[in-house]
């Protein structure tokens, strides 16, 4: 997606459908930043010796968080997916990038102190009585370096919730977590398999 052109604003966008490179786990709220680079940088390792081009910032899609960690999928878009022969290690896969209807939030500063834009994005929500699916997804607009980083920024999708969806769930840092802890949500690999959901509109 093209940058916001105001920072401050919500942004309504449509996520278009891209094939990804997928590789996810469990992390505790400490580790956060480290098991996400650690994760990314397995992924550019593969798609380097398969030959395959990255097309895209990268995606973490929070599944589920709790107090202490989160489930997510993290994904490096790529122009395609390599042939069937080329079977990617284990803990790799290939799939899509969440798309279709969503509203882009923006984070600028530390990783540490992202729960606050969280906060903002679920009174936002609440405000708007607006119910999203149960997964908060994180572009990264530039470089996850480090937690205190404070030139960060870092876009924040959550996705109206389809009729009869179940509830959304608590936005990544609801429950809180250290320094840093991003968003909650439902699986949903970035067209994978399901996108994170909210508390009271965030993550899960």
């Amino acid at each position: 997606m093209p940058p916001p052109a105001n920072a401050g604003d919500v942004d309504e966008v449509t996520l278009p459908e891209k094939p990804g490179a997928i590789a996810g786990g469990r992390a505790q709220w400490d580790d956060a930043v480290k098991t996400l680079k650690e994760t990314f940088g397995k992924l550019r390792i593969f798609l380097d010796g398969a030959g395959v081009k990255i097309a895209g910032r990268p995606v973490v899609l929070f599944l589920e968080t709790d107090d202490t960690g989160f489930r997510y999928d993290a994904l490096l878009p790529v122009e395609a997916a390599p042939a069937a022969g080329a079977a990617p290690p284990e803990g790799i896969r290939f799939g899509t990038t969440p798309s279709g209807k969503a509203l882009r939030f923006v984070h600028k500063g530390p990783y540490d102190e992202i729960d606050s834009t969280y906060e903002a994005i679920t009174a936002y929500l609440d405000a708007k009585a607006i119910t999203v699916r149960d997964m908060f997804i994180e572009e990264y607009a530039t470089d996850l370096t480090s937690g205190d980083d404070a030139g960060l920024e870092v876009y924040i999708y959550v996705q109206p919730a389809e009729a009869g969806a179940p509830p959304p769930a608590a936005p990544p840092g609801s429950a809180p977590p250290p320094a840093s802890a991003p968003p909650a949500a439902t699986p949903a690999e970035p067209g994978l398999d399901a996108p994170k959901t909210p508390e009271a509109g965030g993550p899960q």
